[in-house]
């Protein structure tokens, strides 16, 4: 067959004719299909990577091979919910690693023995190839280039991958095929005899990448990282610009205490006083200090309960010692000039303003990771509206601050028929069956490090100590500990599940409901598991965050996110998009597609019964009920300290102002068409001025019909009629005439 004899082709053959000629002779040929030559590589500016290309083709694949030299846990850990949910479709593929340089651990290979419809086998010698085939029905997907199976290489690394398409009898196809043939027929199955043996002689390297992390562990002298000398310098600025309050916002993880003694450290105060609400943050706020700023033990006191170091240099106290009215008056108004305030966004409660009040120090620190508060207290009245420093969990992921996490999404069990909800009953929570699911996906998708170490969120106290003991039958040694543990129950606790497995006294896993949600620093975490109902985006963080902290014993953090059928599972795309606009299309685009948007090597992954129900809750939610419009209303008045305008919401990225156009609430006097004009008059009793009934009617109709923005020229024509004021509104009628006869004269 001749290329001009395209009459016998079929459609696949034409196709593929034509994306040939677009991406190999030229680009400027009509072409967009998914099956021309394609450069793949790591691109975060246009969210294209590696990763995204080999994902796309796993779930539209009837079979796959990858040849990979290297393959590391966090790699792995890319593909594994993609890969059981190719077995649910008895979709079978095979992977072809190698022992070369001793790259790949026993521990990654015992993983991939986990994976139950692929078939493994080792190249025992040199081998560096980089190669990925899906075989898509009517042609095969081949990926060549540079990329191993590391999440690195996939999401991160500068890596050249070509991706092309070929029919089985071509020979660029059968080429590659044959290659891979003859490797796999001399290549060892992987086995558990093998890997007894490959295990004993193997010899670690530091494939890890951590660099950074070992050189904290090590280094004597702390340096502050990038969040803290920017926030540095913005706390500076404050206080030569004369104010005495600052607010820092940054997530958990990204070493906020430290930061606060680097500023006490450029500050010099006199004397320090550092509030927390439990003694154990005090603990280890004072190591923390004295680390920084190289301190002398007598320099440093405590004031709580049982230690009353009243006279210390740098004094940490709990919330609960310092409001004790013979304790606060002891001291004078004016003993400290540096005060902070952990945990700020508690500052609202009687005890944190009975200290507020009282004291009157040259500069006062506030520190959380999420000021906003559902009780409509404002938080950042208290410290002027001075933001020092603002750092959300996306952006300390890009600057590289936390460890990578590696999210799933999966379905809880049906029991006897009985899908779990947010009422179900005890007994199904702690059924036999809901137990088997549960060790079954946490043995699947597993842990970085050498033994698991994990945090357990749970709906209530019972399910906590029911499943705590069925972990500890199933050799997970497991606690659960609640608000009624004493603070050196819960530190025992916490030291036992640091511990390495040698000690014989260790924890696997801490149950718990909330506690654990803030002021809890066990760096060595390295699974959450949650069984709860998603509530609110900011508890989702909190818990997530308790496992994010850099350490040097694991690479990354696996996120079991257990999902039932919840009327606001919609919240968790929300929470880890930071993406506060509340705009379904977005989220439901997050959901499909989140590992794209998520920084660094981290990943977002939903099984497809999950991400259904979080379909199904975006479908029900309201989010312009009144309650979530006056929430997020009264959270981005807070933060500006004034009414905000519309243009405020987009610019602080809050909830997409369009929701507030399509409520009854939003009705003013006329009640002609709702608008912000509309809510503001209901719900705001210092908002002026006040429209005419004609000025109201004309403004919500134009909100209505112009202001979502969905015609962009509409928008053009009434800027031109409110800059050159060629309109006398007398009415909706004559607004729509001027509005017909702008766009006559400047648009045709």
């Amino acid at each position: 067959m001749t290329l001009q004899d395209l009459s016998s082709l079929n459609t696949t053959e034409q196709e593929l004719l034509q994306a040939a000629h677009t991406g190999l002779i030229s680009h400027k040929h009509p072409s967009i299909s998914p099956l021309q030559p394609q450069l793949i590589h790591n691109d975060p500016f246009s969210h294209t990577s590696v990763l995204a290309s080999i994902l796309d083709n796993l779930q539209a694949c009837e079979g796959f091979w990858m040849a990979v030299a290297f393959i590391t846990e966090d790699g792995l850990a890319t593909l594994k919910l993609t890969l059981a949910e190719l077995a649910k479709r008895h979709i079978q593929g095979k992977i072809l690693t190698s022992t070369y340089l001793q790259f790949n651990s026993p521990k990654v290979l015992a993983e991939l023995q986990k994976l139950p419809n692929v078939e493994v086998r080792i190249v025992d010698g040199p081998m560096h190839i980089k190669g990925y085939c899906f075989n898509l029905g009517s042609y095969h997907r081949l990926i060549i280039g540079s990329a191993n199976l590391t999440a690195k290489a996939l999401k991160l690394n500068q890596e050249w991958n070509i991706a092309c398409t070929s029919l089985t009898g071509g020979k660029l196809y059968q080429d590659t095929a044959t290659a891979f043939t003859n490797l796999w027929q001399v290549a060892l199955p992987l086995s558990e005899e093998w890997l007894h043996n490959y295990a004993k002689y193997f010899q670690p390297v530091n494939t890890r990448g951590t660099t950074n992390n070992l050189a904290w562990v090590n280094t004597p002298k702390i340096i502050p990282n990038t969040m803290q000398r920017e926030a540095l310098l913005s706390l500076a600025k404050l206080r030569f610009e004369g104010h005495n309050k600052g607010l820092l916002i940054s997530a958990t993880g990204t070493g906020k205490t430290y930061l606060a003694a680097f500023d006490v450290q450029q500050a010099k105060p006199k004397r320090l006083l550092f509030v927390a609400h439990r003694e154990q943050i005090l603990h280890q706020a004072a190591k923390s200090f004295q680390r920084v700023m190289n301190l002398q033990p007598q320099e440093i006191g405590l004031l709580t309960g049982n230690t009353k170091d009243m006279e210390a240099k740098y004094l940490f106290t709990t919330i609960q010692t310092l409001a004790k009215e013979d304790i606060l008056t002891s001291f004078d108004k004016t003993a400290f000039d540096y005060i902070i305030l952990d945990e700020t966004h508690r500052a609202g409660a009687p005890s944190y303003q009975k200290i507020l009040q009282y004291f009157t120090p040259d500069f006062l620190l506030g520190m959380t990771a999420t000021p906003e508060r559902s009780d409509n207290i404002n938080i950042y009245q208290f410290f002027d509206y001075q933001v020092a420093y603002e750092l959300r969990l996306q952006q300390a992921l890009e600057l590289n601050l936390l460890a990578p996490f590696h999210y799933y999404a999966l379905q809880d069990l049906t029991v006897d028929e009985q899908v779990v909800e947010e009422d179900t009953a005890f007994a199904l929570l702690t059924h036999e069956q809901r137990l088997a699911h549960l060790l079954e996906q946490i043995h699947y998708y597993g842990y970085s490090g050498n033994r698991v170490r994990g945090l357990v969120f749970c709906r209530n106290l019972e399910e906590a100590k029911a499943l705590a003991t069925a972990f500890s039958e199933q050799g997970l040694p497991s606690v659960a500990l609640t608000g009624a543990n004493s603070q050196a129950e819960r530190e025992a606790c916490v030291r036992k599940l640091a511990k390495e497995e040698a000690t014989g006294d260790y924890l696997s896993y801490i149950f718990t409901v909330d506690i654990f949600n803030e002021g809890i620093d066990i760096p060595q975490v390295n699974q959450i598991i949650l069984l709860r109902p998603t509530q609110s985006p900011i508890v989702f963080v909190q818990q997530l965050g308790r496992g994010l902290r850099k350490h040097p014993s694991k690479d990354f953090v696996t996120i079991l996110d257990f999902i039932g059928n919840y009327q606001r599972s919609c919240l968790i795309p929300v929470a880890l998009s930071g993406d506060t606009s509340y705009n379904k299309d977005n989220l439901r685009r997050y959901v499909a597609e989140g590992s794209k948007f998520i920084p660094g090597t981290s990943t977002i992954n939903f099984s497809q019964v999950a991400k259904q129900q979080i379909y199904d809750s975006l479908d029900k939610i309201k989010w312009n009920s009144v309650q979530i419009l006056r929430q997020h209303y009264l959270e981005l008045k807070h933060k500006l300290g004034r009414i905000p305008t519309i243009e405020d919401f987009q610019r602080w990225g809050a909830m997409d102002i369009a929701n507030y156009f399509s409520h009854k609430n939003s009705y003013a006097l006329a009640k002609g068409a709702p608008s912000y004009y509309g809510f503001l008059v209901r719900y705001e009793p210092e908002y002026l001025p006040r429209l005419s009934l004609v000025e109201e009617t004309v403004l919500g109709y134009v909100t209505q019909k112009f202001a979502r923005g969905k015609r962009l020229e509409e928008l053009q024509i009434l800027e031109h009629l409110l800059a050159k004021g060629s309109c006398t509104i007398e009415g909706p009628r004559l607004l729509v005439e001027n509005l017909m006869r702008l766009f006559t004269n400047n648009f045709n």
